[in-house]
């Protein structure tokens, strides 16, 4: 038994992550599909012809003969790419949340499948009591006409 609760348990961690990364997976997806957009975009408008109502703008050919400025007094990026410590608690709260939904998931599910057996169970009594159990099946023309009306 113990076995079988083991593995649901790892079945629920998994769905769990699976649901977590799916919708990382989709975050990632739409913010690439915008910046390929916006690139093609700025591709275009560095291709147009510049109007003459609008020096502000700034040609291709003016942006690569621009000198890139040098910044002496940058601070050095952390070479440290590991996720920060509050971050981590985040995860930690994100899987205790998942969890919780994930059980209250499941007692909803045993919660409905017990409220239909119970009304099971008392279908049956009331047709025992009412004497529906004893009656012969309807035939012929009372067959069809049963079919028929619902």
């Amino acid at each position: 038994m113990s076995k079988r609760k083991d593995l649901t348990t790892r079945l629920e961690e998994n769905e769990a992550a699976f649901r977590r990364w799916q919708s990382r997976l989709t975050r990632a997806a739409n913010k690439l599909r915008k910046l390929d957009q916006e690139h093609r975009r700025l591709l275009r408008e560095m291709k147009r012809p510049l109007p003459a109502d609008k020096p502000d703008r700034v040609r291709q050919e003016d942006v690569q003969a621009a000198p890139q400025p040098v910044n002496v007094d940058a601070p050095k990026l952390h070479e440290d790419l590991s996720i920060p410590e509050f971050l981590r608690r985040g995860l930690a709260a994100q899987v205790a949340v998942d969890d919780e939904v994930a059980k209250a998931r499941i007692r909803a599910e045993i919660d409905d499948k017990k409220k239909r057996k119970t009304a099971g169970r008392i279908a049956k009594l009331k047709a025992q009591q009412s004497g529906e159990t004893r009656k012969m099946p309807l035939a012929g023309k009372a067959a069809l006409a049963k079919i028929m009306s619902g």
